[in-house]
């Protein structure tokens, strides 16, 4: 569902400015409120976003990138 936010937001360009900024906050809000959190550094997060919203990373890749760039919250609190 978070990849599925993240590409709706940067494909339909609901907003005039701040779509991917957007859909990069949802995805990450979504996986926050499911129990993950975002490991990407910014410069692998901006360009993720940035390959989305030009076409050249579909949703599912956009889903794997946030799956191998994120962790469960408890592996993180039990640290």
């Amino acid at each position: 569902m978070a990849a599925t936010y993240g590409y709706a937001l940067t494909s339909n360009n609901p907003f005039g400015d701040g779509n991917k900024r957007t859909a990069f906050a949802a995805a990450g809000i979504f996986l926050e409120l499911n129990g993950f959190r975002l490991t990407a550094t910014e410069p692998d997060a901006v360009l993720a976003v940035l390959e989305l919203s030009k076409g050249n990373m579909n949703g599912d890749e956009f889903g794997n990138w946030l799956k191998l760039s994120s962790v469960p919250l408890d592996e993180i609190e039990g640290s």
